[in-house]
């Protein structure tokens, strides 16, 4: 997707999956002058993992100056775009949501200090990204995870938990917090204030994703709206919350709906509502 004089400065989403990623992915994919990579999490962070492992242990050797190290890892992340999804296009945008596997390398469940090694990674990858975010209500996010992903209650809590808590960091330096209800509820006029915080003139052809269904089911990417789902979702505002209540409490749940208040407060205070 990238090529050289683009490669440090991607838009970047940085969000949980199911909370409308797919959505805003297609809306950029639809402009047609952007390449778009999606799910690209796994690909930055285990590159500049391996880089960590192998140090002191081949030929690279051990790396003592942290500065040199992250040239280097760094350097590395971007070869591998631009050798895998190379473009002359003017943009690119990737979707690297979700909490990357490679964060199981990391004992003690501190979550804070690997929002910390996440933002380093990150930053010193992309220096440039246009980063944003979106999030839906934590509620609506794991039932819709249980019914497309399955498993254990506490591992979806814990996931959302440890999303939030990577896009509130003090290195994230997010330029927009999109709302996910609001998104739905009035598109255009969001899509446009996002755009303008990005850096990135909006496209009418963008508005194309919303008389769509973006990842139903498992292994299907796009439909129409056969049989008036989407009319139908639509009129509820894509909420689950009509099945709330069959949630059972579970460990991570308080914390995730707990971070998830303080990011939504502060979306509403930067857009002035």
């Amino acid at each position: 997707m990238p090529n050289i004089q683009n490669i440090k400065a991607p838009v970047s989403l940085i969000a949980h999956g199911r909370s409308g990623t797919s959505l805003l992915f297609k809306a950029f994919a639809a402009r047609g002058d952007m390449d778009c990579v999606g799910e690209a999490g796994n690909m930055v962070f285990t590159t500049w993992r391996a880089l960590e492992q192998v140090s002191g242990l081949t030929r690279y050797g051990k790396v003592e100056n942290p500065n040199v190290y992250g040239r280097d890892a760094g350097a590395l992340v971007r070869k591998a775009f631009l050798t895998i999804y190379p473009s002359e296009r003017e943009h690119w945008m990737m979707k690297p949501i979700g909490t990357p596997r490679i964060m199981w390398d990391f004992p003690g469940n501190d979550w804070d200090a690997f929002a910390t090694w996440y933002w380093k990674v990150f930053n010193t990858s992309f220096p440039q990204a246009r980063k944003f975010t979106i999030i839906r209500n934590p509620n609506d996010v794991f039932l819709s995870s249980k019914k497309f992903w399955g498993g254990k209650d506490l591992a979806l809590w814990r996931a959302q938990y440890i999303m939030y808590k990577i896009i509130a960091h003090e290195d994230a330096g997010l330029r927009h917090i999109m709302l996910y209800d609001q998104l739905v509820a009035d598109p255009e006029p969001q899509m446009r204030r996002m755009m303008e915080r990005i850096g990135v003139p909006f496209s009418d052809k963008m508005m194309k994703a919303f008389g769509q269904l973006h990842v139903p089911s498992e292994g299907v990417h796009v439909q129409s709206d056969p049989g008036g789902a989407l009319q139908e979702k639509a009129a509820k505002g894509f909420s689950r919350e009509d099945e709330w209540g069959s949630i059972e409490d579970a460990e991570f749940r308080e914390e995730a709906m707990a971070e998830y208040a303080k990011l939504r407060s502060r979306a509403l205070e930067n857009s002035g509502t």
